[in-house]
């Protein structure tokens, strides 16, 4: 707890320093515009090996920066963010490395209210990716990812928090009888480490979590493109800090599914299934309470109308763990578009619905709800233009509302409600070599 806490600052530079820098915004602020037609040239490294670099300069209005449900406590700004990153690719005949990473400074300008000020910071990710190829009928790959976001990213708690996050897998791929039948078996692991001691959430620390996850998956093609799909993944998440303030719930999540994969025509791919799944929560004693036990399912498609337009949709239901209950549900439903004007323009609009559902043990203190339920709506448009081959940027706009039954206590003990909204927009330029 204390090695993370005090040293991450040292921890985040030198994993940029090793995984070189291609920034980011943190996990819930979606990278605003990074232009798709803006090409990487790159330099030549070790003979076949790729450096790329690129610089970004982002400025955006944010309505409700602190997802604030409370109109006096709303405070918009003006965020000025600068960017700079780069990636490394190389490959051979038997293996493929990738490593990137980014970091960004994010300043909130005070032009409503100098006390978001206090809002800015630094982050960032990195990410490595080995992978073997030309090896028969196996395929070897170990991946990790590493992000430091130091912006609101859980909206549910209407809270700034800041922590690491870092995911790392290992997975085998083996495909015989011509790659007509196909099997993979995957470990994971995923680690958040929350500062300790924030403002407003004196108890962080022990919202920190440690997850195992192995998946066993096995597709056979009964058509050249299209595969049957069965599927099991086992997990286990821990919480190996422990506060009496803040109660979390350890769990081993477990899934099974069948479905569909692959393309049905030439312009529409499928990707479906269906299954069961369960939360596996335990109590303090480590006794299994109520927690999801239901369907979990996926049904999305995209379509190539034409060779400049596409739609992408689709509806899933599934569940996660989560801070302070047992388990988290979610039905989903989204809709994307995009559509490529001449050769230097995108237009892409993306909605998504979320009714989530987060449940505690019905021994819980009554203080809390037994039962919360949220409904999100998000819309991210945005045009993206190119300049030059190597310049580019994107216009955007980003509202967004959450409605839930949950309340919040503000510091006079009075409760609100936590539902909230905001609107964000702005542009980006972004420089790439």
């Amino acid at each position: 707890m204390g090695i993370f806490s005090k040293h991450f600052h040292w921890i985040v530079f030198l994993w940029m320093f090793l995984c070189f820098g291609r920034l980011t915004w943190a996990q819930t602020q979606n990278t605003a515009g990074v232009a798709p037609s803006v090409e990487y040239l790159g330099f030549r490294v070790f003979g076949k090996g790729r450096l790329h670099l690129f610089t970004s300069l982002d400025l955006r209005f944010d309505s409700n920066p602190s997802f604030a449900s409370v109109s006096s406590n709303i405070n918009p700004d003006l965020i000025l963010a600068i960017k700079a990153g780069s990636s490394f690719e190389i490959a051979s005949e038997r293996l493929i490395f990738n490593i990137r990473g980014q970091i960004d400074w994010m300043q909130y300008l005070g032009a409503f209210q100098k006390e978001t000020k206090s809002y800015s910071g630094i982050q960032g990710n990195a990410a490595m990716r080995f992978a073997t190829k030309n090896l028969g009928a196996w395929t070897i790959s170990l991946s990790d990812a590493f992000s430091r976001t130091v912006s609101p990213s859980n909206a549910a708690l209407n809270a700034r928090i800041l922590y690491l996050t870092n995911d790392s897998s290992l997975r085998f791929d083996y495909a015989p009888f011509n790659k007509a039948v196909s099997a993979n078996v995957s470990y994971g692991f995923l680690l958040n480490w929350f500062d300790a001691n924030q403002q407003g959430l004196p108890a962080s620390a022990a919202m920190s979590s440690m997850s195992h996850r192995l998946q066993l998956g096995t597709v056979w093609k009964f058509l050249p493109k299209t595969g049957l799909q069965i599927s099991t993944d086992l997990g286990m998440v821990r919480y190996p800090n422990r506060d009496a303030s803040i109660v979390n719930y350890d769990s081993h999540p477990v899934r099974a599914s069948i479905g569909l994969v692959g393309y049905l025509s030439n312009k529409l791919t499928v990707n479906a299934y269906v299954g069961y799944g369960n939360s596996l929560s335990l109590n303090a004693d480590k006794k299994l309470i109520s927690s999801f036990s239901n369907v979990v399912a996926l049904a999305q498609i995209s379509w190539r109308l034409s060779d400049p337009m596409s739609i992408n949709a689709g509806y899933s239901h599934d569940f996660s763990a989560t801070n302070f209950f047992t388990s988290q549900e979610f039905h989903r439903a989204f809709l994307n578009y995009s559509y490529a004007f001449w050769s230097h323009l995108q237009l892409s609009i993306q909605g998504q619905y979320d009714y989530q559902t987060m449940r505690l043990p019905t021994s819980a203190s009554s203080a809390l709800l037994a039962t919360r339920h949220d409904h999100v709506i998000r819309f991210d448009s945005r045009l993206s233009f190119r300049i030059k081959k190597w310049l580019g940027g994107a216009l955007f706009y980003i509202p967004e509302i959450r409605l839930t039954d949950a309340k919040n206590k503000l510091p006079t003990g009075d409760l609100v409600s936590a539902s909230y909204s905001k609107h964000t927009a702005g542009f980006d330029l972004t420089l790439a070599y």
